[in-house]
């Protein structure tokens, strides 16, 4: 796997995306951007390669729990007496960012980059960041 993909999902390493999501409560637009697409690029990689099952295993439980802690970051935020808040996080479009990641993990679990490739939302293509 890239080494920028696992850096970045890695809550201890300073100025990730996770590192400050976890410890900053801050949700880096940009850092989330490049997360997107790095897992695109990752989904490319494993199309294109013939060996597809260690590379897929190796990544699919990192990218997973990515996606657990994010979703549950998020639905924390949005309970009113919780104290877990999200800052530099606009709540008018959470369901963008949440249905941008979610539907990049459907395509990578079926390896379907040229889906990848085609989306468009509201922020743009995944090919942006």
């Amino acid at each position: 796997m890239d080494n920028y993909l696992r850096e970045s999902l890695d809550i201890e390493k300073e100025n990730s995306f996770m590192c400050k999501f976890h410890w900053k409560d801050e949700f880096d637009k940009e850092l989330f951007a490049i997360l997107i697409f790095e897992i695109r690029n990752l989904t490319k990689e494993l199309c294109d390669n013939n060996e597809k099952g260690e590379i897929f295993i190796e990544n699919l439980k990192m990218i997973f729990n990515f996606y657990n802690y994010l979703t549950d970051r998020i639905l924390f935020h949005n309970i009113k007496d919780n104290l877990s808040k999200i800052k530099n996080y606009d709540d008018d479009i959470l369901y963008i960012y949440h249905s941008r990641l979610e539907f990049v993990l459907k395509k990578f679990f079926d390896l379907d980059f040229k889906a990848m490739d085609e989306y468009e939302d509201e922020l743009g293509t995944l090919d942006q960041w």
